[in-house]
């Protein structure tokens, strides 16, 4: 498993989603033809970024404390 950030500091200049545009070309051209990714609830503003390239949620993981 991979994770990929932009240090906090820097939010909203578009470093985030550059690098993912990045990424995504990169996978791309090597022939990937789906991408997959783990979001923690809390990430309000990585989903954002998820949401305006495209990524379509497809299954809740769920938990519950006992």
């Amino acid at each position: 498993m991979t994770s990929v950030a932009a240090d906090p500091n820097y939010r909203n200049k578009g470093i985030g989603t550059a690098l993912l545009r990045k990424l995504l070309n990169e996978f791309r051209m090597v022939g990937t033809d789906l991408v997959t990714l783990h979001c923690p609830a809390e990430a309000v503003h990585a989903k954002r970024i998820y949401d305006k390239l495209g990524f379509e949620i497809r299954a809740y993981h769920m938990k519950k404390r006992l």
